[in-house]
């Protein structure tokens, strides 16, 4: 049975992995071959990047489990963007990564995991929620217009 819950530190082997694999896929539509991937992708440095930015920035990263394994997981941070000449002061959530192990792909596990990261945005007022996502990833572009 699916769970989503938030991260904890035994988690991190597993979300090292779910992180590795998507930037291999990333750097593989990547035209421009700018895109780290394989073992000149720390991985586990930006797991503790991730682990460390959350904490600070009023963040959280949740896992999704089925059977015991992890399967997926999602990290954002809540962020205040100061008024400018055009624009007033807005608080934002921003998803910083989203991944789900192709396997489980297509089974709504990634909106579930996006309805958990909204709705702790939710909880801490945020205006808007941000998504990045590179120009060339498709599906994540489709996946992320559905939610």
């Amino acid at each position: 049975m699916l769970s989503i819950r938030k991260f904890h530190q035994k988690d991190k082997e597993s979300v090292t992995a779910l992180i590795q694999s998507l930037q291999d896929h990333v750097a593989m539509l990547d035209p421009l071959r700018l895109n780290k991937y394989g073992s000149a992708f720390l991985a586990a440095d930006y797991v503790d990047y991730l682990i460390d930015r959350t904490a600070r920035e009023n963040g959280i990263m949740f896992v999704a489990k089925e059977e015991g394994k992890v399967i997926g997981c999602i990290g954002g941070v809540v962020l205040t963007v100061p008024a400018d000449l055009e624009t007033y002061e807005t608080r934002d959530g921003r998803i910083m990564d989203l991944v789900v192990s192709p396997e489980y792909q297509r089974k709504q596990i990634g909106k579930k995991l996006m309805l958990a990261m909204e709705k702790h945005f939710k909880d801490r007022q945020c205006d808007f929620v941000r998504v990045e996502c590179l120009g060339y990833n498709n599906d994540a572009h489709a996946f992320y217009e559905k939610c």
